[in-house]
């Protein structure tokens, strides 16, 4: 039996709540010991650490931002997801495996996630397809076949699981691209959600990264601090949603005025 869903793909956070802002005491330690800077009198504070991390990404100094870490589990999403997320290679992956799961009756049933924003008719082309590719599936797994090779016929829409652990330089640059304009949707509103928490559990590691608009069913974010990037998303807007430039440079002025001296 398989099923085709919608509205998929969802994530849990693996490191505690509690231990994610913690990771900029760590940061900061590391960073002050370039310059043996650590006074116990002053600093080991969550302000002095916010503090610490704000002036690295102002001078862009990221490369002590991965003392910090981050491992997050993502679920119900697809195999296409999971194949754009390895990609970035300073990280750490469990992924579910093809090989070893089996799916239809005698193991995981069989789902696949459909895109946002399919109409009627595409939905049920893409269920008579996946229907297709599971039951062609069943089958060469009732002939003996084993797993790692009939999962050949397998689509690139299979749910499935990752779990990623990255430090926070890596993560910065995740976001960069993941929840940018032109990534794939799943990944973008996935990436943007966790974004969106991240930003309340840790903001000062993540309050430069801007809500810029919506494109193909999702939100997109953008670095402030990208000014050729900034230019283009800014020219964009104009032509497209003034009113969200309008109060998007709002925002940009109030970010400006919280890190002056």
């Amino acid at each position: 039996m398989s099923q085709t869903l919608q509205d998929c793909g969802s994530y849990e956070f693996l490191t505690p709540h509690a231990h994610i802002p913690e990771q900029l005491l760590i940061i900061e330690r590391a960073a002050r010991t370039c310059y043996q800077s650590f006074d116990e009198e002053k600093h080991g504070t969550m302000e002095s650490a916010s503090k610490m991390v704000r002036m690295l990404i102002n001078f862009e100094h990221y490369s002590m931002l991965g003392f910090g870490h981050l491992a997050v589990r993502f679920k119900s999403c697809s195999r296409g997801f999971t194949h754009e997320v390895v990609r970035h290679g300073p990280a750490r992956y469990a992924q579910e495996s093809t090989r070893y799961v089996k799916y239809g009756k005698d193991g995981h049933e069989a789902r696949a996630v459909a895109p946002d924003g399919i109409t009627p008719e595409q939905f049920d082309a893409f269920d008579v397809a996946f229907q297709a590719a599971f039951d062609a599936y069943g089958k060469l797994r009732e002939t003996g076949m084993r797993p790692e090779w009939a999962r050949q016929v397998l689509p690139t829409g299979l749910v499935s699981e990752i779990c990623m652990a990255a430090n926070f330089q890596e993560w910065r640059h995740v976001f960069h691209m993941r929840c940018d304009r032109p990534a794939h949707p799943e990944i973008r509103s996935i990436m943007c959600d966790l974004l969106v928490d991240l930003k309340g559990l840790i903001p000062v590691m993540f309050d430069d990264f801007i809500l810029a608009g919506e494109h193909n069913g999702a939100p997109y974010y953008m670095k402030s601090d990208s000014n050729g990037h900034l230019h283009r998303q800014l020219l964009l807007l104009k032509r497209t949603n003034p009113e969200r430039l309008k109060a998007l440079l709002e925002v940009l002025e109030e970010t400006n005025e919280k890190e002056q001296p």
